[in-house]
């Protein structure tokens, strides 16, 4: 297993390349599209190198991302993990609210991912 203590954000690090300590891999999450990084693994301190950056600006400023959330069955006495989804500001561009998102996902265990 490869630890490297920069490497927190939650989202979906693939791997491409390794030449020597040098490893680079693809990152996306609910808030970044995907770009490339390179990490030094000799080095598990020294934050990564963004190698690409495909997302405009300020579409990552309004961006927000999904909240782990719980939700309580009362009448089963059961609960289900499920991913919250809000609008950036809460609010859309002639200032009505909007309402947040609530994505369960089904099954016989709890699961989730982005």
């Amino acid at each position: 297993a490869i630890t490297v203590a920069s490497l927190k954000a939650k989202g979906c690090y693939v791997p491409l390349a390794l030449h020597g300590d040098s490893l680079v891999y693809h990152f996306r999450s609910p808030t970044e599209w995907g770009d490339l990084w390179c990490c030094d693994l000799s080095r598990p301190d020294k934050k990564p190198v963004q190698l690409t950056a495909t997302m405009p600006r300020l579409l990552k400023k309004r961006l927000r991302s999904p909240e782990e959330v719980v939700v309580q069955n009362p009448e089963s006495g059961g609960s289900f993990h499920a991913l919250l989804l809000r609008p950036p500001d809460g609010a859309t561009e002639d200032g009505s609210l909007c309402q947040p998102v609530v994505w369960a996902h089904g099954g016989p265990a709890s699961h989730y991912s982005f």
